[in-house]
């Protein structure tokens, strides 16, 4: 149970800050933390996910995908981060987006990023 709590504070913090995040990505407000991964990626439409990234940290897969913003155009190594969105799965489920819940994420799990 102790392992699990840092991915429930982790959670409740992202799903905190995700409600303030989402207002200028239509794509992101049909979103909810805990939906299934596939469904959570499937509301997000046809436009691919980018750089996926996985980690298995203490028991949980931890995912993260880029999620291009419209209009972003190029490589995505040259976008900035307002131009992409991290997309957060925590075992198959949608933990949160946005960079302030993936910072979070990835410094509770020692993930440099």
């Amino acid at each position: 149970m102790a392992r699990h709590a840092g991915s429930l504070f982790a959670l409740a913090l992202g799903s905190l800050a995700v409600l303030g995040c989402s207002g200028d990505d239509p794509r992101l407000k049909a979103l909810a933390p805990g939906m299934a991964k596939d469904s959570a990626l499937a509301l997000l439409g046809d436009r691919p996910q980018e750089r996926p990234a996985t980690y298995l940290i203490k028991g949980q897969l931890i995912e993260s995908v880029m999620l291009r913003r419209e209009g972003a155009e190029g490589p995505l190594d040259s976008l900035t981060q307002k131009q992409v969105t991290p997309i957060v799965m925590i075992d198959g489920k949608l933990a949160g987006w946005g960079w302030v819940y993936w910072d979070s994420v990835a410094g509770a799990n020692k993930i440099e990023h």
